[in-house]
């Protein structure tokens, strides 16, 4: 008979690919950062980025994981700052944890129409997607979300709790 197994996670891990928050240094790669999973024992990863994902990014994590030998499930986490602040003056943030059935193709499909505010009080809506962003002459640091929004939008294409969770971290 077997006791009890305890296994590490970490939910809210940024990767070299990360938007913002970028805290590696140049010599910190795809695979030194999975490196450093192995070596913290880490069985299951919420990979974190802004908004949405770069292009094949959890799928970069996911394939060096395997190259690795480690045995890692890798969840999608979207971080979005809402667009009220708490009492201090500081954005909220919601992190969205998707399936690691999930694609990043499919989880930035479905986040690109989402629209999103800009914080400059200009009214002018970008979605969340690069190009959007891009085009838009921001970065994302400078966007907000609705909450009620993204709930809705999320529940629109994608089925809760099966597709996705929503956490809150007040700051």
């Amino acid at each position: 008979m077997k006791g009890s197994e305890w296994n590490k996670w970490d939910l809210h891990l940024h990767s070299p690919m990360t938007w913002l928050a970028n805290m590696y240094s140049g010599s910190c790669d795809t695979e030194a950062f999975v490196r450093k999973i192995g070596e913290h024992q880490l069985t299951l990863i919420g990979l974190t980025n802004y908004f949405y994902f770069r292009q094949n990014e959890l799928e970069t994590i996911r394939a060096e994981v395997a190259r690795q030998g480690l045995n890692v499930t890798v969840l999608g986490n979207v971080e979005f700052r809402l667009d009220q602040q708490n009492k201090e003056g500081k954005f909220i943030n919601v992190h969205v944890l998707f399936s690691d059935k999930l694609s990043t193709e499919r989880i930035n499909d479905t986040l690109s129409r989402l629209p999103l505010k800009l914080t400059d009080g200009s009214g002018k809506v970008v979605y969340a997607c690069e190009s959007s962003v891009r085009e838009s002459g921001h970065d994302v640091d400078t966007i907000v979300v609705d909450l009620s929004q993204l709930l809705g939008h999320l529940s629109s294409v994608m089925r809760p709790f099966l597709d996705y969770v929503v956490a809150v971290c007040p700051n």
